[in-house]
C-alpha cells in the first residue's frame, strides 16, 4: 500500500495539501494539533457556459 494519496489538513490554522503514503498519513495523524480535512477529494471543475446570441458591436 505505497499509493500517493492526496491529503489536505489544517496544522495552526494553514491549510497544506501534501501527497503522501498511507504510512506518512498514519505518522501525521498522530500529532494531536492535525485536523485531517479530507483524503483523494474529487476536484470540482467548472465549464464556462456559452451565452447565447451574438456580441453587439457599438457603431
Amino acid at each position: 500500500m505505497s499509493a500517493d494519496l492526496k491529503v489536505v489538513y489544517l496544522l495552526d490554522s494553514v491549510e497544506v495539501k501534501r501527497n503522501m503514503t498511507q504510512l506518512q498519513l498514519a505518522d501525521l495523524l498522530k500529532n494531536d494539533d492535525v485536523l485531517l480535512l479530507s483524503v483523494n477529494a474529487p476536484t470540482v471543475k467548472h465549464y464556462r457556459r456559452k451565452k447565447k446570441g451574438g456580441r453587439s458591436v457599438a457603431k
